[in-house]
């Protein structure tokens, strides 16, 4: 089961984040937290699905390894959680801290992820798989904006861009990064 879930921000803010239910694709991994659902322990213990040992990623790759099993999902329009996201520096939530470490491990989950998933999915899931991916990369280029580029694994994130069929999504390159897009970096 999958619910829909309240972001609320330290100024008392509050953000609906409603699953969608056009696809099972995009209901698993629409949003990639693992705190709005309901899992039977029988599934995860008979597929021995586990969390990774990661810093950054963990419930990406959770989902992915999941959702390769085929999971029977039911998708509800309830609220069923709600996510203090602090943005202040004392209690800053972990996926919003803009260094190099977070850079690197974000980046590593998403080729990762990414590995895992696309030549085991169909097709259409996986033009949703390269969309996904293509918009995550808004938010790592945002870390990089902000943190010491000299530590980042920038030419891995070069080659995972190239991997993403930008050339066939132009405007959103050029929307996230800025620049035109040129396939022979």
């Amino acid at each position: 089961m999958i619910g829909n879930y309240n972001i609320i921000y330290d100024n008392g803010d509050i953000e609906l984040f409603k699953t969608p239910t056009d696809s099972k694709f995009n209901s698993f991994f629409e949003s990639v937290t693992v705190w709005n659902r309901l899992y039977r322990k029988e599934f995860l213990n008979k597929y021995k699905i586990k969390f990774e040992s990661i810093f950054q990623g963990e419930d990406r790759l959770f989902l992915a390894k999941l959702y390769l099993h085929n999971p029977k999902i039911n998708v509800i329009s309830d609220n069923i959680y709600n996510w203090m996201r602090h943005e202040n520096e004392t209690q800053k939530t972990l996926t919003h801290i803009n260094d190099e470490s977070n850079f690197n491990g974000q980046l590593y989950c998403m080729q990762k992820f990414k590995s895992l998933l696309e030549n085991k999915i169909s097709v259409k899931d996986r033009d949703l798989l390269i969309e996904h991916l293509q918009y995550s990369c808004i938010y790592l280029n945002e870390i990089l904006k902000t943190t010491c580029k000299e530590k980042c694994d920038i030419k891995s994130f070069e080659e995972f861009i190239l991997s993403l069929k930008f050339d066939e999504n132009i405007e959103l390159y050029k929307k996230i990064f800025g620049k035109e897009w040129n396939n022979e970096k």
